[in-house]
């Protein structure tokens, strides 16, 4: 909305898009990005690792950072 509404001259706008966090330790969860997760933290696993989207796609990853001790 933001992108269209600039480009008709209502509004002087900017989106921005966050990035995925990448590797959740643990299972999987629900999130419809964790697949990005899991074709990370499967092969470290021995497990294997399911790409649902295109080998073309192209995403923004982020890791947390670790913590203490860990």
């Amino acid at each position: 909305m933001v992108s269209d509404f600039s480009r008709k001259g209502f509004i002087d706008g900017l989106s921005l898009r966050l990035p995925t966090i990448c590797v959740r330790p643990g299972k999987p969860n629900a999130a419809a990005s964790g697949f990005f997760s899991g074709i990370i933290r499967e092969p470290l696993n021995g497990m294997e690792a399911i790409l649902p989207v295109p080998d073309t796609v192209r995403h923004w990853h982020a890791s947390p950072a670790p913590r203490p001790g860990s």
